[in-house]
């Protein structure tokens, strides 16, 4: 993914939290997926990428999880949705933590590349 993209905004941590804090007040009950778009149009995002960490060991199993989607924020709707995973046969030895970041971030960014929101 190239960030120097016109195209790609990179929004930070700090940012999205005033922005959420503000949109929490004007809510009743806690932030969730279901505001994701609300909260990406509100950024002037046209589309928001959200990735949760569904599985992680770096001990027993070696195994990371991570759920991916893609939300329309003009409409709500997902546009991509995956899981990625990285197992223990991937890895090889030595630090454990960083091959299973490494490797889960560099299959999000190549799902992100080639993603077409035209495409059928």
């Amino acid at each position: 993914v190239d960030l120097d993209d016109p195209l790609i905004m990179l929004i930070d941590r700090e940012n999205t939290e005033q922005l959420l804090a503000e949109q929490q007040r004007t809510m009743n009950g806690t932030f969730d997926d279901a505001h994701v778009a609300e909260a990406g149009k509100l950024m002037g995002a046209r589309y928001v990428l959200a990735c949760r960490m569904t599985r992680y060991d770096e001990v027993l199993t070696r195994q990371a999880e991570v759920q991916l989607q893609v939300i329309d924020a003009e409409t709500g709707r997902i546009q991509l949705a995956e899981t990625i995973r990285v197992t223990r046969h991937e890895l090889d030895k030595g630090n454990t933590r960083a091959q299973l970041v490494d490797l889960a971030a560099k299959r999000i960014a190549a799902r992100i590349a080639g993603f077409d929101p035209y495409a059928k």
